[in-house]
């Protein structure tokens, strides 16, 4: 993986977002611009965007991070698009949770159960 982020799509459209470690304003500018060229393919090929979102090698994030991650998404998903967040950390998962995106949005701590939610949509 080359910096915090990998970003891919598999056959059954779903856009997984694999994230580590730390992540400074420049990652996430270059990580917006891939993620969002992502969501809107996903919406075009099936409909609406599901994304998978790996947080299990990441850590909780800086306020000026956070801040800047939920202004990104709020612009990047639409009310019809499914979110997954799997994470290890609770405080990680809790701080996911409070972004405030218009998709819908759930956290798991298994990618089984993150990916079969993500398809019952």
């Amino acid at each position: 993986m080359a910096g915090p982020f990998a970003i891919g799509t598999d056959e059954q459209g779903i856009v997984s977002v694999v994230a580590s470690g730390f992540w400074s304003p420049a990652d996430l500018e270059g990580h917006f611009g891939d993620l969002k060229a992502a969501v809107d393919a996903a919406r075009v090929r099936h409909g609406i965007a599901r994304v998978l979102v790996d947080l299990r090698a990441s850590s909780v994030q800086s306020r000026e991070i956070f801040d800047r991650l939920r202004e990104a998404t709020g612009a990047i998903y639409d009310a019809e698009d499914r979110i997954a967040i799997v994470a290890e950390s609770a405080l990680l998962t809790l701080q996911m949770r409070r972004l405030d995106a218009k998709a819908g949005r759930a956290a798991f701590a298994d990618v089984g159960e993150a990916r079969a939610w993500l398809l019952s949509a």
